[in-house]
């Protein structure tokens, strides 16, 4: 869920409002002084604002009025977790999954105990990359049918369990080719 933060500039007079978007949609309007002297003031500003964060772009074009952007999208960890995660499922199921609270909070849950058991905390995403591309690739029948949120949360252990014994066979067997 990316939100960007914009202050409008109106024909070269600066308006001290803030506008967010939350997901490319307007989400508030933000005004610090709520009590300015103009009546038209608020009315003014939100008649240049657009509805989509794709508008603004058109407003740009319009003489004399400017967006200044100030934040920029940032994704979280979460965001790109779930991100992967979305990739990950629409990959193996052809669909896109159905995401209730319960599933951000397993993810959220995957993500804290993945933060305790890596070197450094950019590691999460690479960590549950590596999670999501093995999890196809397991020889457990069962832990390969586990594909949802929910489940990979409740057999996490057991999935790093089986990555890490066929990284292991795999880097054996990469050392013993290597010997010949």
């Amino acid at each position: 869920m990316a939100i960007t933060k914009y202050k409008i500039v109106l024909f070269d007079r600066e308006y001290n409002a803030k506008i967010y978007y939350k997901n490319g949609r307007l989400s508030k309007i933000e005004f610090p002084d709520k009590l300015h002297p103009n009546p038209l003031y608020h009315q003014e500003i939100m008649r240049h604002v657009p509805m989509f964060e794709t508008g603004i772009q058109n407003m740009i074009d319009k003489e004399g009025i400017q967006f200044k952007v100030l934040t920029p999208p940032t994704h979280t960890l979460h965001q790109q977790c779930m991100e992967q995660y979305l990739i990950f499922f629409q990959r193996h199921t052809g669909v896109l999954p159905k995401i209730s609270p319960s599933e951000k909070k397993n993810l959220n849950e995957i993500i804290a105990y993945l933060k305790t058991i890596v070197i450094d905390e950019n590691s999460v995403l690479k960590a549950w990359q590596t999670i999501l591309s093995a999890i196809p690739t397991l020889d457990n029948k069962f832990l390969r049918s586990q594909i949802q949120l929910r489940q990979i949360n409740n057999y996490l252990n057991n999935i790093i369990n089986e990555v890490s014994i066929k990284n292991k066979e795999q880097k054996k067997y990469s050392d013993l080719r290597n010997s010949f």
